[in-house]
C-alpha cells in the first residue's frame, strides 16, 4: 500500500463532501423559500378577501349603489337597472370599481392566489363589469370605453380572463 498520496486523497474527499453539502444546503434553502412564497401568497389572498368582506365603507358604497339601481315590480321580483344611475353617482361607482381594480391587480401580478380569488370574487367582477362598464352586457353610459380602459384596466383584463370562452 502506498500512502504517499494519502493527504491529497483526503483533500479531494473533503472538497467533494463540502461541494455536496453546499448543493444540499442550496436545495434546502430553495425549497424553503418556495414554501415561504406560497405561504405569503396565501396570507395575501386571505387578507384581501377578509378586507373586502369586512370593509364597511366598501359595503356601504355597494349597498347604496344597489339601492339606486334596484327595481321591484311589487310582486317580489327584483331586477337591477344600472341605467338609473346618473353622472352624479359616478363617484360612488368609481370608488367601488377602483377597489375591485386593485384586487384585480393583485391577481394579475400573482400577489394573490387566482383560484381562491376567483372563487370569492368571480360573480362580483362579472356584475361590476356587466352593470357599470361599457364592455359589459348592460352597456351603461357612466364611462366611455376609453375611460373604462384607462381607469379600470386590471378589472377589465381580469374580467376578460375569467369570462372569455
Amino acid at each position: 500500500m502506498d500512502f504517499g498520496n494519502f493527504p491529497y486523497c483526503c483533500d479531494n474527499v473533503a472538497e467533494w463532501i463540502t461541494a455536496v453539502a453546499t448543493v444540499a444546503l442550496a436545495l434546502i434553502a430553495f425549497f424553503q423559500i418556495r414554501h415561504y412564497e406560497k405561504e405569503a401568497k396565501k396570507r395575501s389572498t386571505i387578507e384581501m378577501i377578509r378586507q373586502f368582506q369586512t370593509d364597511r365603507l366598501l359595503d356601504e358604497r355597494n349597498s347604496l349603489i344597489l339601492k339606486k339601481i334596484k327595481v321591484s315590480n311589487g310582486q317580489g321580483n327584483i331586477k337591477y337597472e344600472p341605467s338609473r344611475l346618473t353622472q352624479n353617482d359616478r363617484s360612488d361607482v368609481s370608488n367601488l370599481l377602483g377597489a375591485y381594480d386593485s384586487m384585480a391587480l393583485s391577481v394579475l401580478e400573482g400577489i394573490t392566489e387566482e383560484n381562491l380569488m376567483k372563487a370569492e370574487f368571480d360573480l362580483a367582477v362579472a356584475d361590476l363589469v356587466d352593470y357599470f362598464l361599457p364592455m359589459g352586457s348592460k352597456k351603461t353610459k357612466l364611462y366611455t370605453k376609453e375611460e373604462a380602459e384607462e381607469f379600470f384596466p386590471c378589472l377589465i383584463k381580469l374580467y376578460k380572463r375569467w369570462h372569455s370562452s
